[in-house]
């Protein structure tokens, strides 16, 4: 009997041997470097890597493997020795963990609080960029009922007339309305061809008060470096306003392809002037960024995209708990959400330049709170670094434009394009 016993379970030893194989493994995981974990017999976690390497352990017919890394929830996946057959899992597209909002939330908290003590508040920026998990889904709902909106809105317009304006094809869609191409009058084939910008009554009122700001701020603005408004009406529940084509693009479209030293210095130049008249107007743009800054089919720039702009004497329109602007190319102050100031425009074309004439951001990282962190703290690297043929002159001209205290910067953009006119003459 007792020999039996024994035969018994060696059997079941070798029955066990024969369920485990040794197998590797890359896990396609995001985060990339999640850590994995292997369910043991003894139903502890075995700690196998992370999953930027392959893995090797002993797989079962069925498994239990745990994916883990800060920052998000952990995920528990039961697996068939099956799956590993290709050598990676999953064997097409990648497994995703949650971000865990709450212990970003703390970890946000504490990096403000650090910034806090050097001075910074940084209230709004924690109100925008931090929210709790029902905040975000309450959010997103919100974004998709008002993409849903516009979707209606556009597909409505298409092919009618808006006052004098026949809409003709559909350009695209920003942050407040939809912009569609539109002839000026009856006659299709001589009517001057114009941008035309709509915004449905519907949407909320503080985009509607921005967006008649907008029209006061363009009637100002006539200049050749800026896209010139021609005209505005309000058809039923549609505002709209009648702005210059502009057919060459937008420029970060135009630097996917690269440019000259030259030719970055002309569009640094233009940009440079289109603002300081602007400035000289009393307008601050506050959203300056490769975006709103359009070619025509010749080359020359022209600034769109005044809807954030402030003008002296018109009263701001704001929306509670959040920071106007981008935040790549957003000035230290502007990040604290200090009054607007022609410096923040300064700030923004100095982010501008380094873009052009170095090809990369003076600060970059894929979460946009660390590049919130290195604009309030950190010290621009010398476009040297990157490219290392760029005239010292102008090296100088950018750093300075990126200084953290506005009085740090040059008084005004007249100052800028005299400071470049020298670094015109050097070679490149």
């Amino acid at each position: 009997m007792r020999s039996s016993v024994i035969f018994l379970i060696l059997f079941l030893f070798c029955c066990r041997l024969g369920l485990a194989e040794l197998v590797e493994v890359k896990f396609n995981c995001e985060p990339a470097d999640c850590q994995v974990q292997l369910r043991n017999q003894k139903q502890e976690w075995d700690d196998l890597g992370t999953a930027d390497k392959p893995l090797q352990f002993e797989a079962e017919k069925i498994s239990l493997f745990r994916f883990s890394a800060p920052g998000y929830l952990p995920r528990e996946e039961t697996l068939a020795r099956q799956s590993f057959k290709s050598g990676t899992w999953p064997s097409s597209g990648s497994y995703q963990l949650e971000p865990d909002l709450t212990t970003r939330l703390q970890s946000y908290l504490s990096l403000f609080g650090l910034v806090a003590l050097l001075g910074v508040p940084v209230g709004l920026l924690i109100r925008k960029q931090v929210k709790d998990k029902k905040a975000a889904q309450e959010r997103i709902a919100f974004l998709e009922k008002l993409q849903s909106e516009a979707d209606k809105t556009r597909d409505s317009v298409l092919g009618q007339r808006l006052g004098k304006y026949l809409l003709t094809a559909f350009l695209g869609k920003g942050g407040m309305a939809a912009v569609y191409r539109g002839i000026a009058g009856k006659d299709l084939k001589t009517g001057e061809q114009v941008a035309v910008k709509v915004l449905s009554a519907v949407e909320q009122e503080h985009s509607i008060a921005r967006f008649r700001r907008e029209v006061q701020i363009c009637q100002k603005l006539i200049h050749p470096n800026i896209v010139s408004l021609h005209d505005w009406g309000e058809d039923g529940e549609l505002i709209y306003l009648v702005m210059e084509l502009v057919e060459g693009g937008s420029l970060e479209e135009y630097l996917e392809n690269g440019v000259s030293y030259q030719e970055a210095l002309r569009i640094f130049d233009e940009a440079l002037a289109g603002m300081e008249f602007a400035h000289g107007q009393g307008v601050t743009h506050r959203d300056l960024k490769p975006d709103n800054i359009m070619l025509t089919k010749n080359g020359r720039v022209k600034i769109a995209d005044f809807g954030l702009a402030k003008l002296q004497n018109i009263k701001t329109v704001t929306v509670t708990g959040t920071v106007m602007g981008t935040p790549t190319y957003m000035a230290p102050e502007q990040i604290r959400d200090q009054d607007p100031d022609p410096s923040m425009d300064q700030y923004a074309l100095g982010v501008l330049g380094f873009y052009l004439f170095t090809g990369r951001l003076p600060f970059e990282s894929e979460d946009i709170m660390a590049v919130i962190t290195k604009h309030l703290m950190e010290d621009p690297p010398h476009p040297r670094t990157i490219k290392d043929d760029l005239p010292e002159a102008l090296c100088e001209i950018l750093l300075r434009m990126l200084k953290k205290e506005p009085k740090e910067r040059f008084e005004d953009l007249g100052a800028v394009r005299r400071e470049l006119g020298v670094a015109r003459g050097l070679p490149g």
